[in-house]
């Protein structure tokens, strides 16, 4: 019923917050500050709130270290659809919300621990650790260092061992002392 119109009982009645409320004559109407006519040049829906909290949760993702945000703006595009399809009230939206949350983070948890567990990527000279190389110039002992090149590069060299490691052999970097490689026969 608009504003202004009459019931089927003949009586005045006007759409307020709170619903049909009969227009009482006389002054001081409305009553309540919540039975002013609702006049909004836009109307807000609740899937447009949910979308908003959604795209909230998406910058905020970008920012986080991990995938913490993810399955919160996961659930809230999931109470927006629900909201725009069905209708339901708001405690079925937050059930929902809820619900997608815990199912999300579950789901991502795999995927969060492969994508931020990934082993330390070794730079510098430790990433020659458990390269195998070449030896250059022999390698007579432990106090002596001869040459082993890998990759291209040549580095100097010791035995782990001691032991003497002839030209053109084959050698697997053990460790690394200053700048020089720990280098030992493969096994």
């Amino acid at each position: 019923m608009a504003s202004g119109q009459t019931d089927q009982f003949g009586s005045r009645a006007r759409v307020y917050n709170r619903g049909i409320v009969p227009v009482a004559e006389g002054p001081g109407t409305p009553v309540h500050a919540l039975d002013a006519p609702v006049n909004l040049p836009y109307s807000l829906d609740g899937h447009w709130i949910w979308v908003s909290v959604a795209v909230v949760f998406l910058i905020a993702e970008i920012f986080t270290g991990g995938t913490y945000m993810l399955p919160l703006a996961v659930a809230a595009a999931a109470a927006a659809i629900i909201s725009y399809f069905t209708g339901f009230n708001v405690v079925v939206e937050v059930l929902v919300f809820c619900g997608v949350t815990v199912i999300a983070y579950f789901a991502m948890r795999p995927f969060a621990a492969r994508v931020t567990n990934a082993p330390d990527v070794s730079f510098g000279v430790d990433r020659l650790i458990g390269m195998s190389g070449t030896v250059t110039k022999a390698i007579d002992g432990v106090d002596t260092s001869g040459m082993v090149k890998i990759r291209g590069e040549e580095w100097r060299a010791r035995s782990v061992d001691g032991t003497s490691i002839p030209e053109g052999s084959e050698v697997v970097v053990q460790s690394v002392d200053g700048a020089h490689l720990q280098v030992s026969p493969p096994t």
